[in-house]
């Protein structure tokens, strides 16, 4: 796909927030190469259960990476794992 840049989203326990999110990144970046890394860091409220039904709805298949961590590790160490997989010029870290 050679991204122009990549978007790294971690996300713990987000349920409420993941459809408006993902919407609201898909239509501001609908212009641009975009990679959307997913990581989910071990949430128990059903956000992974939903990134995995729902972001291929919205994303193809070649615009975004689920990472899933085991368990929560803290948004830091999510974002480094998110980081290992970011391609383009730009590396974006979206905060929730």
């Amino acid at each position: 796909m050679n991204p122009e840049a990549s978007i790294v989203v971690p996300i713990y326990n987000e349920i409420n927030s993941l459809n408006s999110l993902c919407h609201k990144l898909k239509d501001t970046f609908k212009h641009l190469k975009i990679k959307y890394i997913f990581v989910d860091d071990g949430s128990k409220d059903g956000s992974l259960s939903w990134l995995k039904n729902n972001l291929e709805l919205i994303f193809s298949k070649k615009e975004f990476e689920l990472i899933i961590l085991q368990k929560n590790f803290g948004k830091g160490y999510a974002v480094k794992e998110g980081i290992k997989k970011a391609e383009g010029k730009y590396t974006i870290f979206f905060r929730l």
